[in-house]
């Protein structure tokens, strides 16, 4: 019962999915043996551009030789032409956002895997809602946008839940919640029109689930949310949430890399070892800047990997400290997490230094190597690998 509750919790916060995308469709499709269980969200055309967003990625990231590999890809058919995805962002919320050189709502949108886009599946087929729709969609109001966090209380049985949600200004979002030590995520969108939400759920969902919809008010700083799921047999689970604005951490901010550090805590492992750290100077090819905003999102130019391939002394890979590629972070015990990586960060933060860490652990395999005094031993290895930054300068006004 505390699993079913939790996760009727989490599907009843994916704010609104515009009723015009109602037909959108739930698709299955497996990438390097992975299966892949894709939603629709939503369809927006401006300025010469479709947005497209899709759901069910699970923050599941593919890389070959050090680079990120896209495992899905859309296109749109309007008036009988072809219009193929010019680019891509995703997040740890699972949801990618494809943009396609399409200026209008199209007729059709379809997503196949990796380069066989002649093995393709319809995604979503326009019923002439779509852009009425969009004509009538309010903005998101400024005082909705922002990261928030409150307690669930179902309407009959179960325990309280902690929620935490982040609401974009284009309504999109993402959520995290705790009941009784399950915790789940989901995306959800948000419309303001009508202050009311509905859930474009897959149709193989776990919990059988055929709707999920609710209204929600805003009032003196707080965001209360009314939510009832329905089931295949009719059966229904409504609750409440009221949610207040959560405080930004005090580490977000800009941030310049001045030191990396590489330890090895079992220096007698017979292999490798290091207690070493190595400054980075200003204008680093391999950048040095990181900024973690507010919203939950991050920039930043640094590239460890990169930095490590070019170092013979450091004779290891560790792909996940490309932190250029990641878009997203969250923060839970003293742990950054970064999507669409994966990567786990333990973070301290000194206020008074003004001096973030963040330092990596895990096992990296060790290179065999040969040289003039001999071959060295290859093998795994537990290791350290701390980034020291500080406060990036703020230019004096006057």
């Amino acid at each position: 019962m505390k699993k079913l509750v939790a996760a009727l919790l989490a599907l009843g916060m994916l704010l609104l999915a515009l009723s015009a995308y109602a037909d959108g469709k739930s698709v299955s499709l497996t990438f390097e043996d992975d299966a892949y269980h894709l939603a629709f969200i939503s369809a927006d055309a401006a300025d010469g551009v479709l947005t497209v967003k899709v759901s069910g990625f699970d923050g599941v990231m593919h890389m070959r030789n050090g680079k990120i590999v896209i495992p899905f890809w859309v296109y749109a058919v309007s008036g009988g032409e072809t219009y193929g995805s010019t680019s891509v962002s995703c997040g740890s919320d699972g949801i990618y956002v494809y943009s396609v050189a399409c200026g209008v709502i199209p007729d059709e949108i379809y997503i196949y895997a990796g380069d066989d886009e002649n093995n393709s599946a319809l995604l979503w087929q326009n019923t002439g809602e779509a852009e009425a729709a969009q004509e009538s969609g309010a903005a998101i109001p400024a005082e909705l946008v922002g990261s928030w966090q409150g307690t669930g209380i179902p309407e009959s049985n179960g325990s309280d839940i902690a929620l935490q949600i982040t609401v974009n200004a284009d309504g999109s979002g993402k959520y995290t919640f705790e009941q009784s030590g399950y915790v789940e995520s989901y995306p959800f969108m948000l419309q303001s029109d009508s202050a009311s939400f509905s859930v474009t759920i897959p149709a193989d969902n776990y919990l059988s689930i055929v709707s999920c919809e609710g209204t929600y008010t805003y009032a003196d700083g707080s965001l209360s949310l009314h939510i009832v799921t329905t089931f295949s047999g009719g059966g229904q689970y409504a609750y409440d949430a009221v949610c207040t604005k959560a405080q930004a951490p005090e580490f977000c901010g800009e941030w310049t890399l001045q030191t990396i550090n590489f330890f090895t805590p079992d220096a007698d492992n017979g292999i490798f070892s290091i207690d070493a750290g190595l400054s980075i100077a200003e204008g680093s090819t391999y950048g040095s800047g990181l900024t973690l905003n507010a919203d939950g999102t991050i920039t930043s130019d640094i590239d460890v990997y990169g930095l490590i391939e070019v170092i013979p002394q450091l004779p290891f890979s560790v792909p996940d400290l490309c932190l250029c590629n990641d878009t997203e972070w969250t923060y839970a015990e003293d742990s950054l997490s970064l999507a669409p990586g994966g990567t786990v960060l333990a973070l301290a933060y000194d206020e008074a230094a003004a001096q973030l860490s963040l330092t990596f652990s895990g096992t990296v395999e060790i290179q065999s190597t040969t040289t003039d005094a001999g071959t060295t031993k290859g093998g795994p290895v537990e290791i350290e690998i701390t980034l020291v930054l500080l406060r990036a300068e703020t230019p004096e006004t006057t």
